[in-house]
């Protein structure tokens, strides 16, 4: 089995969080029964139910297990906030039985041919967050996965008859160490500036080079006119090469090694464009790819892959002044970004993506529930339901 992106099912089981009902037991823990159903583009439809538990026990563990069903098959099981060295410890362990993704392999702004790629997997992630100080923490995170390619479809959903055998299970080990930096914790408001840098690392992945990624995030929430906000932000990530994978250095190696029994034209493209992306990643590396809820909006899930990404961003955000309960607002949004994706540093300049949209959020205490919409380059455009992050 396999999940080549598995820790997206985090986002699919807590956006169950769309109805959430929470109950109060008479001791001091919390319960709460997650239903809901959100539509990822590039995913699809997803309906799922999870049992959530805080502050159980002395020292107020918070326990999640879920499932979801759909155009994502997955279940989670989730125990946070433990106490060890000092700071707090998160488990997760992830099964994926099927999803299917939109992607492409072209590297860099220029997208290529879409395909429909279905997976399945397991994973297991570990996190530790220890504070520094109020406004400082810092982190280390482990994951282990174990991915499967289940097949590949066009981008009409008609199946393209790739060896299976040639496309092996693919195990991976990752590891990530960060300091944030947040002051907007002491402000009831939260503005201010927010700051992130991690060095992470992809280790023992057959057939590719082991790499590592410095990633970097910065925002500013600027107030105005009583709850109004303006959020600028931006978001960096440079792969490099720790070491080279030399088996698999030349396109016509990639290619034996799929050993490619193609009938159609369709096939031999995607060999062709799996072969030549695997190469290019073993020489370069891989940063984080843009599009998705979180960046680069009007493309679908982590489709603008290149061994350096940049991303820019503004949002306005105009809270609407109907009475809700206490700790809950309703929010209008609009957004544009920029995304710049290259495999050579010096290149990142020379082309930009852009993403222009908006929506409407509904903030339950701490958790923003988002329906937005967005349209951008190459006649992009997507949709999104999601929960569990601001953007």
């Amino acid at each position: 089995m396999k999940i080549a992106r598995c820790w997206r099912l985090k986002l699919f089981i807590l956006a169950a969080m769309l109805a959430s009902t929470q109950v109060k037991a008479d001791e001091p823990s919390q319960f709460s029964v997650l239903p809901g159903a959100i539509h990822l583009e590039g995913v699809g439809n997803i309906a799922g139910a999870a049992v959530q538990a805080k502050h159980v026990g002395a020292d107020d563990v918070s326990v999640l297990a879920g499932v979801a069903l759909g155009d994502a098959q997955a279940g989670l099981l989730s125990v946070d906030e433990l106490p060890w060295a000092g700071g707090r410890l998160s488990l997760s362990t992830v099964l994926l039985a099927d999803i299917t993704l939109d992607t492409q392999y072209q590297r860099g702004t220029d997208t290529g041919t879409r395909y429909q790629q279905s997976l399945s997997g397991l994973a297991q992630f570990a996190s530790l967050k220890k504070d520094i100080d109020q406004r400082h923490h810092w982190y280390a995170k482990l994951g282990l996965s174990l991915i499967s390619f289940e097949g590949y479809a066009d981008a009409h959903g008609k199946a393209i008859a790739i060896n299976q055998a040639g496309l092996h299970d693919v195990f991976s080990t990752m590891l990530a160490l960060g300091v944030s930096h947040d002051p907007r914790t002491l402000t009831p408001a939260k503005v201010g500036m927010q700051a992130n840098i991690e060095l992470a690392a992809s280790l023992f992945r057959p057939g590719q080079s082991d790499q590592g990624q410095l990633n970097y995030a910065l925002s500013y929430v600027w107030p105005f006119m009583g709850q109004h906000q303006i959020t600028t932000y931006a978001r960096g990530s440079h792969g490099f090469v720790l070491a080279k994978e030399t088996a698999y250095d030349d396109v016509s190696e990639v290619l034996a090694e799929i050993n490619g029994q193609c009938t159609s034209a369709a096939c031999t493209q995607l060999e062709n464009d799996l072969a030549n992306y695997i190469v290019a990643a073993n020489k370069n590396g891989n940063g984080q790819a843009l599009g998705g809820a979180y960046g680069l909006r009007s493309y679908s899930e982590q489709y603008i892959k290149a061994a350096n990404t940049l991303l820019e961003g503004v949002e306005l955000t105009l809270t609407l002044p109907w009475a809700m309960a206490q700790g809950h607002t309703l929010e209008l949004v609009a957004f544009a970004e920029a995304g710049q994706a290259s495999d050579a540093i010096t290149g990142l300049g020379d082309d930009s993506l852009y993403s222009l949209g908006g929506g409407v959020r509904l903030n339950l205490d701490d958790l923003p529930i988002r329906l937005e919409a967005a349209f951008g380059s190459d006649d992009s455009q997507a949709w999104f339901l999601t929960a569990g992050k601001r953007w």
